[in-house]
């Protein structure tokens, strides 16, 4: 089994080559999708035109060359790898030959296109305007033939800069041309084909020169061959096998939008098809610059004769398109009320756009895996495989499927009431209700599962640097005994929910429905508790992979479960709370199973013991001050959203905070993860009596969340005027979210470092001083002086925040002194003396 340093190794030389390779995919590809936008907002009959063109040139051409270039990603990568580098260039050679002979077809069916278009339903007009832009696309066939196998040369070689820059400054002058042909002289999509050839020409000449004059070519480009001409039939056994298993896929897409042409209303089910899968095509490009940098990595280490390396090199693969389809999938779901805007000023294509996305998002996430697969085929030479795989996928189950939901369901492009959006867009009273309720339920549930469950960053983190493995499970076991126990009178609070808000001053009807759903949460409650625990387990062990595509998979069922229970069957925000406990108990049934079943966990689970029942009261002197350092933390923020409903319009003051402190919380998640990564450290090094390495942990952790924050706070800055569209279509909720953004980005630095000191204090067993701390900062500074500000001077919600901002700064200066008077060689003794067992007595903070 690799080591991490070399998972790290590998990690860095795969990202060192993916990276430039994004960009490089993403600069080609946005070619055609600039043009589109162009056209886009010119007419909707000639986007529908291009956007049919475009499809149809993809599927008998772009996709095609790809493919057939495909080959020399296994060709010219394992001949690099073997150091056989002449052979590298006279491969591409062969390659270029076999491309360029397979344009000739191609360029005559581009020619006569109006024809198989009508013969295929298309709306006549749209088939003209279509034949029109592919005409004048012809030129660029040849120059994507040459530029698809220059690429393949440099990549396998590792040489990505000069790939770069030629993409980036081709891009560059494409937007200029695209402006030039098609707005100033007016030529409509032909100027649109004319820009888009003359870039690609650009790019391949931009290219060609440097492979003839760069020293960096001279071993492996040595001038043209007869040789390349002798082995053809070699190339084409997997050059055909490579274009099927690249044109299966793509077709598929491509035979979407030729479908959609044939529903009613053509012209708006063409456009938004269209729309959609160039979205996911931008997308693609960037698992696929992974999958290409995959390919070389892979083939470079077989034909060097290392296996062991190339198996390392697929299993990195896949954790990075996992990582990248989960960060496409999110903010294409962030971003789905104004993404259409992109392409089209249609209100019409615009709205349908937005019903689409979250069906888009998924399939985003999921083509990021299958885009690394395929990466993984080329690299080994397996195309003839994938053309069996992608046949199968595609054309037995997933083209059938489409045609039943539209023409026989009558789902056309997608279901009306699929799409997915958040509770807020069902009106302003639910979101205020949903709001509240989520307040409280976190406050006095989910919160207080969190604050007990941290005692095991203390407990388990120590206990595994100390290597007593059996302890970390026993530690665990205790835990869940608590946790489970606590839920009880968590759960009967929550069943009377609605007489304890309207005593603290809530609206009768907002407490009514925030009850309800309070009520429907409670199955939820022993899942957390024991997800909680669980997460620590694993966590306190660098066991995070296995988490990662639980939470992944669970966030992806999450969407489709809200999509039912809420829009689907219409249950509103029970749907909302029975979606959410079915997927807290997927995500904790999937973990048990790995800690039950797999081999990294034998060590630390050995099934259950009774020693964990004898811990328990030594747990619980770590635990309740633990539960109390996080509660008395978020029951601020909590305590904001109820005085948010003691002011005028209640409604209104409760749903903007409410939204504003689940921004916080989102943006939270990432420090909180790093604080988690510090705590590990800290607990593992103090556990194992290294002191020194503890306190560099330290270091790092506030380091890395000092970043975090300055980069959360850009994020927020730069969308400050269209994040509230995430939460909510009401005009003036959004309005107001627009003036309290500027306060939420500056918290999100000051709070991203307070984090970091709350994983410091967790990783070394300071609770005690943590629940000192938060007391004091919160609720002698923060909470009177979100009073005064918002009740006294009138500034109503902005007030209530920036009481906020003062207690988190509070909070940093006090953990920083704290931190900067710590004792590590003690801090390191206290820990052995907590996990020894050996009977000697240490004084705890």
């Amino acid at each position: 089994m690799a080591t991490w340093k070399e998972t790290v190794e590998e990690a860095k030389k795969q990202l060192w080559l993916a990276g430039p390779m994004v960009f490089v995919c993403v600069f080609q590809y946005s070619l055609q999708m600039i043009s589109l936008m162009f056209v886009g907002h010119l007419d909707e009959v000639l986007l529908a035109g291009a956007s049919l063109a475009a499809s149809f040139v993809n599927v008998t051409g772009f996709s095609v060359l790809i493919g057939m270039s495909s080959a020399l990603d296994t060709f010219c990568g394992q001949s690099y790898g073997a150091k056989q580098y002449d052979m590298v260039g006279i491969h591409m050679q062969r390659g270029i030959v076999v491309t360029m002979v397979a344009t000739i077809p191609m360029s005559i069916i581009w020619a006569y296109l109006r024809p198989i278009l009508v013969v295929l339903h298309q709306d006549k007009r749209i088939a003209a305007h279509a034949e029109l832009y592919a005409r004048y696309l012809i030129p660029s066939l040849s120059a994507n033939a040459l530029l698809r196998c220059f690429v393949k040369f440099l990549q396998t070689q590792i040489i990505v800069l000069p790939m770069v820059l030629a993409s980036g400054f081709t891009t560059l002058t494409h937007v200029l041309l695209s402006w030039l042909f098609i707005l100033k002289l007016r030529l409509g999509i032909k100027g649109a084909a004319i820009a888009f050839c003359i870039s690609n020409w650009l790019n391949t000449v931009l290219l060609a020169l440097y492979i003839r004059l760069s020293s960096s070519c001279k071993t492996t480009w040595t001038g043209f061959s007869r040789k390349s001409l002798h082995d053809i039939p070699q190339f084409l056994r997997l050059a055909f096998p490579s274009t099927l298993m690249a044109c299966l896929e793509t077709w598929t897409f491509e035979l979407m939008v030729l479908l959609s042409g044939a529903l009613t209303n053509p012209t708006l089910q063409t456009s938004v098809l269209s729309i959609c899968f160039q979205t996911a095509g931008l997308f693609w490009m960037i698992p696929f610059g992974v999958g290409a940098a995959a390919s070389t990595r892979i083939s470079n280490e077989l034909g060097a004769g290392c296996p062991k390396s190339a198996f390392l090199a697929v299993k990195v693969t896949l954790l990075v398109s996992f990582i990248i389809g989960a960060l496409e999938f999110t903010l294409l779901i962030l971003t789905r009320n104004f993404w259409g805007r992109i392409f089209s000023n249609v209100p019409e294509v615009v709205t349908y756009v937005e019903s689409m996305t979250p069906i888009l998002a998924s399939c985003v996430f999921e083509d990021s895996i299958q885009t690394a697969f395929s990466g993984i085929a080329r690299g080994c030479g397996w195309q003839k495989l994938g053309a069996f795989v992608n046949l199968g996928s595609y054309y037995v189950v997933g083209v059938p499927f489409s045609i039943i939901l539209a023409f026989v369901l009558h789902m056309k492009g997608v279901a009306n009431k699929a799409a997915i959006r958040v509770k807020g867009h069902l009106n302003e009273l639910f979101l205020a209700s949903v709001s509240l309720s989520t307040s409280i339920v976190n406050a006095f549930g989910f919160n207080v599962m969190m604050g007990l469950s941290s005692a095991l960053d203390t407990f388990c983190g120590q206990a595994y640097g100390a290597k007593q493995y059996q302890m970390v499970g026993v530690h665990t076991q205790g835990a869940m005994v608590v946790l489970i126990l606590v839920s009880i009178p968590v759960s009967i609070m929550w069943v009377f929910l609605e007489p304890i808000l309207i005593l603290l001053h809530q609206n009768k009807e907002v407490a009514a429905l925030a009850q309800l759903y309070a009520r429907y949460l409670i199955p939820s409650l022993s899942a957390n508790a024991l997800l909680r625990c669980i997460t620590k387990f694993l966590q306190t062990q660098n066991i995070v992979f296995p988490m990662v595509l639980a939470t992944g998979l669970t966030s992806l069922l999450h969407i489709l479960l809200c999509w039912l229970f809420i829009q689907k069957l219409d249950y509103g925000i029970k749907g909302s709370a029975i979606a959410i406990c079915i997927s807290n108990w997927f995500n904790t049934i999937i973990l048990a199973l790995y800690i039950r079943f797999s081999p990294s966990c034998k060590q630390t689970w050995t099934g259950f013991s009774k020693q964990s029942l004898h811990n328990i009261p030594k747990f619980l002197r770590l635990a309740l001050p633990s539960a109390v350092m996080v509660c008395l933390e978020s029951w601020t923020f909590e305590i904001i959203v109820i005085l948010s409903g003691a002011l005028p319009n209640a409604k209104l003051q409760t749903s903007v905070l409410s939204i504003c402190l689940n921004t916080s919380g989102i943006f939270w998640m990432i420090p909180f993860g790093v604080s988690a990564a510090g705590s590990t450290r800290i607990s593992n090094e103090l556990g194992a009596d290294r002191p020194k390495a503890a306190y560099l942990a330290v270091k790092v952790t506030m380091f890395l969340t000092f970043l975090v924050g300055l980069v959360e706070f850009s994020v927020l800055m730069s969308l400050w005027k269209v994040w509230g569209r995430a939460f909510t279509n009401v005009h003036e909720v959004l309005t107001y979210l627009i003036s309290m953004m500027p306060i939420v980005a500056s918290s999100t630095i000051v709070d991203s470092i307070q984090t970091g000191f709350q994983g410091v204090a967790r990783g070394c067993g300071w609770q005690k001083i943590g629940a000192l701390i938060n007391l004091g900062c919160n609720y002698l500074l923060g909470v009177p002086f979100s009073v005064v500000s918002a009740f006294v001077f009138h500034m109503k919600g902005q007030g209530l925040f920036l009481g906020i901002v003062l207690a988190l700064t509070a909070q940093v200066v006090c953990f920083l002194l704290v931190t900067l008077r710590a004792n590590w060689e003690k801090e390191a003794k206290r820990a052995i003396a907590r996990v020894g067992g050996n009977g000697v007595q240490v004084e705890e903070h």
